[in-house]
């Protein structure tokens, strides 16, 4: 029975999360998933779809959550969830979001998004921009939204706002990157598909970069709307890049095509050569494709020929020698000669040279015109060698050069040098040929030194110009400085609307020109909203950068104020959602930390007051339950020490147990009394202390009391009256019986002895026996004595009485004495 009493006495001290142990005489704390609460001798398991933590007073269904040591359950704050066993809640992740007591997080649906975590809600998207569920940003036209980032849509592709992907430009369209539509190519111009650029005709669009034009390279062309570079045919050529068409090869033979290269009268070319070739001896041409062979009775003596001469020969004119054929002659080599009575030429005889070709005779050195000398001796003449010329019979040691704008092809020339021919010019002294005025130049002088630029404004694709004609003026939309081979087109960004410019106009800041050759001011376009050019002279305005944004047409892109962001290319910023804040110019919202909290658009996170707390990116803060409390700015609830506790929620302090009570765990929504037989005098008790022996306490009580003397403790609140025969001293546990000789009545301190003539003969009675007649005691007896022979005593005697005179007793024990019979006496 005390066993039993000891168990429930303990086990009721167990609090709210443990259960009293029997093997081990200690509260246990429940472990995850069991509950109990306060005195319970075991753990319950939770429900099938509930939860617990070690130690929890209650189980709690998904989308709650409990403590250590507490009985309630608190829902899950919006923007965070709890799934069935978690004893906590966590955050929903970016681009999810919550209501209060959630099992789950939801991805946020289209067109709208979550930037942060722990959101309670989905802000929508600005107008003009979309999402993909379950998105973290919303992205505008002209980019592709994914789960996390925008993409913009490369140059010559576009995205219509809500579009799935980026679709490519046709053929006749362009676009810049971040575009929402595909514009159409001016007149005149022309694009191939994919293109972030319109060209004009001579140009293509780059396949590395879809936003450059590339001039035709020399030898190929593009006509008004062609999409690439054609290569010349046979039989046409250009003279520079960017042509846009082919020019025929007058009179000349073509190489092969898209060379930009014609051939001469006299020579051929073929498939597999590069390079122009002379027609070999008996053969010629003259504009045709190939070399053609002589006829019957005529001969080419030279290669090159452009013709055939005479007929079968029987005879060659002096200084020539008959070919083998007979179907021509050929010139006597250098110191070869043929008077004209051979068929062949002859070598010189000894001491004897012919300078020149052709030679009749040899003649004496030292050396003829057309040679030099370095020794004076005939054997160390020398031709005069190309670009040099000789006039004179003689010994000279040298050649006189060719004077600038003059040249000399042959060796051994005796003839002054020739002048260049108007279209041509040489710049230096000794020349052995001419050169052709370049594209963008010319003279009409013969003996020129250099050729004059065609002037600023205008331009000449043709090469060995012999007339200022050749210069054409640059038509409206195109330029060129002095010297130029053709009209450049006015590059994006760029207008011209007169002929004959030497420069285009920039567009001004806050505008855009995306074309080539545009003609007017009004080519200028306006810079999209989420866009902005400070500078003059673009073909495309800068896209705003993520923090800033564009509504109107501007120079610069505006700055998000604090409470907002934005993505790259918007036109309005997007406020930060509840839990989430951001300063002036950000490309995100921050999320709150634990502890804080914030409200939709805002510039800071506000601190949780003393008493409640938050998660990461709240949007208000939750109060703290009973058993709970929390300093300003918390992210969670602390537990109350065990000593303490808070009835309500919202604390920010916790009690501490007054005096008779105590708290044996943390987290308690109240204080237990102290238990019958138990005191505790200090606040903040974990436990209460057993009264000393002796003493008793009621429930709750702060001290304990000593049972006065005649009381003793008969249970652990109640001190009970001794009763008659016992007695007891103060703070007593049981009464003593009196010892035999003694008595006491109820509620006695001590025992009395008897008196004399009286005794008690046992242990713990309440009042004493009168001795009997004939006998007698003395204080304290526990048995009367008789009487001795000779006295007597009557009732309750404390002494025995000796008989008188005439009287006597004969035994002992008598109660009283008999009269001496007659005849007889007593003294």
């Amino acid at each position: 029975c005390n066993y039993q009493i000891m168990i429930m006495l303990t086990s009721s001290i167990c609090g709210t999360g443990t259960y009293y142990s029997t093997s081990t005489s200690t509260c246990t704390t429940c472990s995850s998933g069991t509950y109990s609460l306060s005195g319970a001798n075991y753990c319950t398991s939770c429900a099938s779809g509930y939860s617990s933590p070690a130690g929890a007073g209650t189980c709690c269904a998904a989308g709650s959550y409990t403590t250590a040591g507490s009985t309630l359950c608190i829902s899950c704050p919006a923007g965070s969830y709890a799934a069935v066993g978690f004893t906590t809640c966590s955050s929903c992740a970016a681009g999810t979001y919550s209501n209060s007591g959630a099992s789950t997080c939801t991805a946020c649906i289209p067109n709208t998004y979550s930037a942060t975590s722990g959101s309670a809600s989905c802000s929508s998207c600005p107008s003009g921009s979309t999402s993909k569920a379950g998105s973290t940003a919303c992205c505008a036209a002209g980019y592709i939204a994914g789960y996390g980032s925008c993409t913009v849509c490369a140059a010559g592709s576009y995205a219509a706002a809500g579009d799935a992907s980026c679709s490519q430009c046709l053929a006749g369209k362009f676009s810049l990157s971040g575009a929402t539509s595909c514009l159409t190519c001016a007149a005149g111009l022309s694009s191939s598909a994919g293109a972030g650029i319109c060209c004009a005709a001579g140009y293509y669009v780059s396949s590395s970069d879809a936003s450059t034009c590339l001039a035709c390279p020399v030898g190929s062309y593009a006509a008004v709307g062609a999409t690439t570079c054609s290569s010349c045919p046979a039989g046409k050529y250009t003279a520079a890049a960017g042509s846009t068409s082919c020019t025929a090869c007058e009179n000349r033979l073509a190489s092969p095509g898209g060379t930009g290269v014609c051939c001469p009268d006299g020579s051929y070319t073929s498939p597999s050569s590069s390079i122009c070739l002379q027609c070999g001896i008996n053969s010629y041409s003259v504009g045709a494709a190939v070399c053609s062979s002589c006829a019957a009775g005529s001969y080419a003596t030279m290669t090159g020929s452009t013709a055939c001469t005479g007929q079968v020969v029987t005879a060659c004119p002096a200084g020539s020698g008959m070919l083998s054929d007979q179907l021509g002659c050929y010139l006597c080599a250098i110191n070869t000669f043929n008077a004209g009575s051979s068929s062949h030429c002859s070598s010189c005889p000894t001491g004897m040279v012919a300078l020149t070709v052709g030679s009749a005779s040899c003649v004496l050195s030292p050396c003829s015109i057309g040679s030099y000398t370095t020794t004076g001796t005939s054997e160390d003449c020398k031709l005069c060698p190309a670009g040099t010329y000789d006039t004179q019979f003689g010994t000279g040691s040298s050649c006189t050069l060719c004077a600038t704008g003059k040249f000399s092809a042959a060796i051994g020339s005796s003839l002054p040098c020739t002048s260049c021919a108007a279209g041509s010019f040489i710049d230096g002294s000794g020349a052995t040929s001419c050169t052709l005025c370049p594209a963008g130049s010319y003279t009409a002088s013969i003996g020129s030194s250099s050729c004059s630029g065609c002037a600023a404004g205008k331009a000449s694709s043709s090469i060995g110009a012999a007339s200022s004609t050749t210069c054409s003026t640059c038509p409206t939309g195109s330029y060129s400085l002095k010297a130029a081979s053709n009209c450049v087109p006015c590059s994006p960004g760029y207008y011209n609307s007169d002929e004959g410019s030497s420069f285009c106009t920039s567009c001004p800041a806050g505008t855009y020109d995306p074309y080539y050759s545009s003609t007017s001011k009004s080519s200028c376009l306006p810079c999209p909203q989420g866009t902005a050019s400070s500078l003059t002279g673009v073909s495309e305005c800068t896209i705003c950068s993520a923090g800033k944004y564009s509504n109107v047409q501007g120079t610069t892109c505006l700055t998000c104020s604090a409470g907002t962001y934005s993505n790259a290319g918007v036109s309005i910023c997007a406020d930060c959602a509840a839990g989430s804040y951001s300063s002036t110019g950000s490309s995100f919202c921050s999320t709150c930390s634990a502890g804080t909290y914030a409200n939709v658009r805002s510039e800071f996170c506000t601190k949780c007051v003393a008493g409640k707390y938050s998660a990461a990116g709240a949007l208000s803060c939750s109060s703290c339950s009973a058993g709970f409390y929390s300093n300003e700015g918390s992210s969670s609830c602390s537990l109350c020490q065990a000593g303490t506790y808070t009835s309500s929620g919202g604390s920010s302090s916790c009690i501490q147990c007054p005096a008779g009570t105590y708290g044996a765990f943390s987290g308690l929504t109240s204080c237990q009394l102290c238990a019958v037989g138990y005191y505790m005098g200090t606040t903040a008790a974990t436990s209460c202390t057993v009264c000393p022996t002796g003493s008793v306490a009621t429930e709750g009580s702060s001290a304990c009391t000593v049972c006065s003397s005649g009381k003793y403790a008969s249970s652990p609140s109640t001190c009970s009256v001794c009763g008659a025969g016992t007695y007891s001293g103060g703070g007593a546990i049981a009464c003593l019986a009196c010892a035999a000789g003694s008595w006491s009545l109820s509620g006695s301190a001590t025992c009395s002895f008897c008196s004399a003539g009286t005794f008690s003969s046992s242990v713990g009675l309440s009042s004493c026996q009168m001795c009997p007649a004939g006998s007698y005691s003395s204080g304290g007896a526990t048995s009367c004595s008789l009487c001795p022979i000779g006295t007597y005593s009557t009732l309750s005697s404390a002494v025995c009485k000796s008989c008188s005179a005439g009287t006597f007793a004969s035994s002992v024990g008598l109660s009283s004495c008999q009269i001496c019979p007659a005849g007889s006496y007593s003294s």
